[in-house]
């Protein structure tokens, strides 16, 4: 398998490749099924997996744009090559939330990863309008789903700044428990 550095030197240089520095083209059908068993391979409590995605093509945008805060949405929603919506769940299991939202998380990391790997940029978008309550209507969304985020995805029209590096020391800390 070689040497595990050049692997790790691109999981290193991932970035969130913000709406504005994304143009067309973006992934095809044949390159979207290769990233969604990459994106679903998120650690799953007891093998769940509390996550599907919904493709958003032009009309769906325009519908969605709609829902929420038109001029906002419309913002975010029209303009990226590719616009999925990762959906989540929490409930309905002995799985507690927490770990259906982490899981769900994980997935929207993996998505990140691979659109890079691809050669794609991509961002999430998440937040409050994730969970608005007409959305997950309009979704046709079970009471225990909601939006996890938006993921973008498109060619790199340029990169933004490398991020900065992480101080390992500030982030592993040998701390004693105390009890």
């Amino acid at each position: 398998m070689g040497s595990p550095e050049p692997r790790l030197r691109s999981l290193m240089s991932r970035r969130s490749v913000s709406l504005k520095r994304l143009e067309n083209p973006g992934p095809g059908p044949n390159e979207l099924e290769r990233m969604i068993p990459v994106a679903f391979r998120a650690p799953a409590h007891g093998g769940m997996r509390p996550w599907r995605a919904i493709e958003f093509g032009p009309a769906q945008r325009e519908q969605l744009a709609g829902i929420a805060d038109r001029a906002r949405a419309r913002k975010q929603a029209t303009p990226p090559p590719v616009l999925l919506g990762v959906c989540g769940r929490a409930g309905g299991t002995i799985v507690p939330p927490r770990d259906q939202w982490l899981a769900a998380g994980a997935a929207l990391g993996n998505w990140l990863n691979a659109a890079q790997q691809l050669a794609y940029g991509a961002s999430v978008l998440n937040g409050e309008r994730c969970f608005e309550v007409t959305l997950s209507a309009q979704l046709d969304f079970s009471p225990d789903q909601s939006l996890a985020g938006f993921v973008r995805i498109g060619s790199i029209r340029n990169l933004p700044p490398a991020a900065a590096p992480v101080a390992v020391g500030v982030v592993v800390l040998d701390t004693p428990i105390h009890g």
